[in-house]
């Protein structure tokens, strides 16, 4: 785990503040939720993104996770991202919006 700052590769880099760490991606379970494994441990985790990403979050595909802690939350960790082809890909819908909300 970190407490650095991640840069996620796109057409422009978005900047993930907080502590950051990475997973092994095992299962889907709904349109917002799947299971990583995390230090040898399964953890549920949110996923901000409705989409099927089937080609990006397959069994044993390498994430990264953001954690989050909020009252009210079922989970501690985001999937923020997956790497895929040397680079790391966004699979946090909500990003596009910050950017666009920018001054």
């Amino acid at each position: 785990m970190s407490n650095s700052r991640l840069w996620i590769g796109l057409p422009t880099f978005f900047e993930i503040e907080g502590n950051t760490l990475e997973g092994v991606f095992r299962k889907r379970l709904t349109r917002f939720s799947a299971k990583v494994e995390v230090g040898g441990k399964i953890v549920e985790c949110f996923l901000p993104n409705p989409g099927r990403l089937s080609e990006l979050l397959f069994h044993g595909a390498k994430v990264v996770l953001k954690e989050v802690f909020a009252s009210g939350r079922k989970t501690v960790y985001d999937i923020v991202g997956v790497h895929h082809g040397g680079t790391v890909v966004s699979v946090d819908s909500r990003l596009l919006i910050s950017l666009f909300m920018k001054p």
